[in-house]
């Protein structure tokens, strides 16, 4: 009897699981319970004798039996024959559904990891019994384990499996007196849509499943749905009906001591002012995020608030600290077996490594993360890490390689109308058609994008969109309006706190300034622009920054400066193995051909090789003079 009972499991069970098959009430009395133990593990033992069943060992310890294929199949025959398949899939489930809903509160906390590995390790077991119990219409027993089961679901990456379960379950006709385990599950559902990009669905759900928490006086269920409601305002741009949703969530968590949703808010709201040009204020909340994950030992909150503080000390220039932050990160989400974050990780680590320079690193970065994106079918993510790549190619001024990249990657975005992301890719489209000089198309792209920031009111970005069209304006000889244009850049950026739109401002201010004739302004803000480069190890505009300063010095009539700088430059190109931008050379090349016949050919090449050899500090420092 116990062999064909066995049988209902899927690769395999503990003993606690059999114990639950070879009993119909779990809640007789101690000393008779204490006697079934006995006979179960004797009769398991004698099973395992007789090689029906092997004993397998877990690496935690735990003792756990199963069968090979061809007797499982022999056994399910037998249960079948016996009429015992209904009853027994029934315990099946009971057990599953017991052991989902105690898993679920510790999928936060210091106990994650072993329960992550214990869940996976059921994962079959687990599908099995929501399969029987969608097919038998045990709509409350379903519920019950898939509502438990969405953290798991989503930190192991399995949103289409976890979404099929819970859609099935909830579309199936309602028994009276579920609503809180309903309220639950659409919870579930919501946020594993979310995560799919299917917003105005996820919207929906989180709604019903606020209603539910309201009507019921369930205020915990309800900060979730707000919470949830807020993440889909967010996604939409509508960051001050975000923020709001958020602050509810938070008021409520708060009162009721719930901690971890407590931590959750603090990172959302971050999240918000991030988008919004606000770093200081998203540090804050951030660091907030993190000493309360730190403190609950919750490694997936860790890893989430991380990376979210890690974005903010990048737009702040720490780009450090940002590798750091991100690093950290990608451990705990690796740990986590969290292939999803671990892409998205990987995405923000190789932009780190892109703006400091590390092309090679970064691509391979993209590469992995456009792997991983793949095999779990995430558009947005697939989409994303084209886009970077095509950056990259931009970056090493491979330029027919890069439009193809973000023009592939503009035709996804498009398709899931995310309008943040169709911006970015708009952006760079017009810094390829910038350096292919094509400064009309250039125009045309980046006014797009600014129409598209300044619609969503992401003053994050805004700044950037002011900076690239200012260099345009440049090109076209439309001074006052790139001053314009680079002024609001540099206020917007300098309130914002994001150090790299304050040094791009200043680097072409200079380059505006230099065109008008205003020669020792343009110096002033060359070198101011080069100590923010340095500081933040931003090599490729570090060394714009010298190319620039070299042809103003030729201009101005310092050849032997001119060569110095240009050397200088020109040995930053070559460790990054790239090549002077297209749009430097109109102006770098006729400035450097003209220092060259003044200073003489032999001094010249002494010049450019004793700038060969000077470090950064010596730039800095004005020793090379």
């Amino acid at each position: 009897m116990l062999f064909r009972w066995f049988s209902v499991f899927i690769n395999g069970a503990p003993f606690e699981a059999v114990e639950a098959i070879a009993i119909a009430h779990p809640d007789e009395d101690a000393g008779s319970q204490a006697q079934i133990d006995a006979d179960v593990l004797d009769t398991l033992s004698s099973l395992v004798s007789k090689s029906l069943v092997r004993q397998l060992q877990r690496p935690d310890g735990r003792a756990r039996f199963g069968m090979l294929s061809t007797i499982r199949e022999y056994g399910l025959e037998r249960l079948a024959e016996c009429g015992e398949e209904a009853v027994i899939s029934e315990r099946h489930a009971r057990f599953f559904m017991h052991l989902a809903e105690e898993a679920e509160p510790r999928l936060r906390g210091s106990e994650q990891l072993p329960w992550l590995r214990r869940l996976e390790t059921e994962h079959d077991n687990l599908q099995a019994a929501l399969t029987w119990a969608t097919d038998h219409g045990e709509v409350e027993i379903g519920l019950r384990i898939a509502g438990a089961l969405w953290r798991f679901w989503y930190i192991k990456s399995y949103l289409s499996e976890g979404r099929n379960h819970l859609m099935q379950l909830l579309n199936l006709p309602q028994p009276a007196g579920i609503e809180a385990i309903r309220g639950k599950a659409l919870n579930g559902a919501g946020s594993l849509i979310y995560n799919q990009g299917d917003y105005d669905l996820a919207k929906t759900l989180h709604e019903e499943c606020l209603q539910i928490a309201r009507k019921s006086g369930d205020s915990r269920s309800a900060a979730g749905a707000l919470n949830n409601l807020g993440l889909i305002a967010k996604i939409h741009n509508h960051y001050d009906e975000a923020y709001s949703l958020f602050e509810q969530a938070l008021e409520i968590n708060r009162a009721t001591g719930n901690r971890g949703w407590e931590a959750i808010n603090y990172d959302n709201m971050g999240n918000v002012r991030y988008d919004q040009g606000d770093y200081a204020s998203a540090r804050a909340f951030e660091e907030q995020s993190v000493a309360l994950f730190t403190a609950l030992g919750d490694s997936w909150g860790m890893a989430m608030s991380l990376a979210d503080l890690g974005r903010v000390a990048f737009e702040q220039g720490n780009y450090v600290e940002a590798r750091d932050l991100y690093g950290r990160s990608l451990v705990l989400q690796r740990e986590l077996g969290d292939k999803r974050n671990v892409a998205d990780t990987l995405n923000k680590l190789g932009v780190v490594l892109l703006n400091q320079s590390d092309y090679a690193e970064a691509h391979d970065l993209f590469e992995q993360s456009l792997s991983v994106f793949r095999d779990l079918g995430d558009k947005r993510g697939i989409a994303a890490s084209i886009h970077y790549m095509g950056v990259v190619s931009y970056r090493r001024g491979d330029y027919t390689t890069a439009r193809v990249y973000l023009e592939e990657s503009l035709k996804s975005r498009l398709q899931l109308g995310d309008k943040r992301d169709i911006a970015e890719s708009h952006n760079n489209l017009g810094l390829v058609a910038f350096e292919q000089g094509d400064y009309e198309r250039a125009k045309v792209e980046l006014t797009l994008c600014l129409q598209l920031w300044r619609e969503l009111g992401n003053k994050a970005l805004i700044p950037l969109s002011l900076n690239n069209l200012g260099l345009v304006a440049i090109c076209l000889g439309e001074f006052d309006r790139a001053f314009a244009l680079l002024e609001e850049c540099l206020q917007a950026s300098s309130t914002s706190g994001w150090k790299l739109g304050v040094a791009l401002a200043l680097l072409n201010l200079g380059l505006a300034r230099g065109g008008q004739g205003n020669y020792a302004e343009a110096e002033r803000l060359y070198i101011e622009s080069l100590h923010m480069f340095a500081a933040m190890g931003d090599k490729l505009h570090l060394a714009t920054s010298l190319i620039r300063l070299s042809s103003l010095s030729a201009l101005t009539g310092a050849p032997e400066k001119a060569l110095l700088l240009a050397g200088a430059a020109d040995a930053i190109f070559q460790a990054l193995d790239i090549s002077i931008p297209p749009f430097e050379r109109p102006y770098y090349e006729p400035a450097i051909g003209a220092a060259r016949v003044l200073l003489g050919e032999a001094d010249s090449t002494a010049a450019w090789e004793k700038g060969h050899g000077l470090s950064v500090d010596d730039i800095l420092s004005g020793r090379y003079t």
